[in-house]
């Protein structure tokens, strides 16, 4: 059995042809998206002031709306022949929200320390994984992910593997993390998309933050 690890993939995917088929594109062309008022912040946000793009600047404005809460999430989606790392669900926490950076640590209960992080880097919003052991060893291959290509909207960003990653994880070329907003900013989803089908996805209820 193959493992898919959310922070820390395999050097060899093995994927079998399930039938599923899913055009994946880094950022297609999109013929309509409708956005309610509430979803999408305007040009005069709050956070992500050196973001130069406009609708990455408003996608990371809408992320930083849940600034300070926690959230479940579960494993909706794991390719054929892989297998997922938290079938039991994991947390989120929007720990940290600055103009130019926001944290989200990722909670499976096993000790190790990940987190998703989007900043702005030189105008472009970036977003990569840092994930860790228990003592605060980085894992081998570490921050890795990639830079908005610049097609997508207040609601979604998709970042297509960096050179980084590549060089640190040769088996990512290609790979490309979808990060979704669903309309009215229920759910957060997480994709990892291959070349012509998913890998995984994962959900964050945003409708229902955990007390305390």
């Amino acid at each position: 059995m193959v493992h898919l690890y959310i922070f820390y993939l395999p050097k060899r995917l093995i994927m079998k042809k399930s039938g599923l088929f899913i055009l994946v594109g880094c950022c297609l062309m999109v013929s309509f998206l409708i956005i309610g008022c509430s979803e999408a912040a305007d040009d005069d946000a709050v956070l992500g002031t050196g973001i130069e793009n406009a609708d990455e600047r408003a996608f990371f404005n809408n992320l930083a709306k849940f600034c300070g809460q926690s959230f479940n999430g579960l494993e909706v989606f794991v390719g054929e022949g892989l297998e997922g790392q938290a079938p039991d669900g994991f947390t989120v926490s929007f720990a940290l929200c600055e103009d130019d950076r926001i944290e989200i640590p990722v909670e499976f209960g096993d000790g190790e320390k990940r987190s998703w992080n989007f900043f702005e880097e030189e105008g472009r919003l970036r977003f990569y994984h840092d994930h860790r052991y228990e003592d605060g060893t980085p894992y081998e291959g570490n921050l890795y992910g990639g830079y908005a290509c610049g097609g997508g909207s207040p609601l979604y960003q998709e970042f297509p593997a960096d050179e980084h990653t590549v060089e640190v994880r040769p088996h990512t070329e290609g790979f490309v993390w979808r990060i979704e907003l669903t309309e009215g900013l229920t759910t957060l989803v997480y994709s990892l998309l291959g070349e012509d089908e998913p890998y995984f996805i994962i959900e964050v209820d945003l409708e229902n933050p955990l007390d305390g």
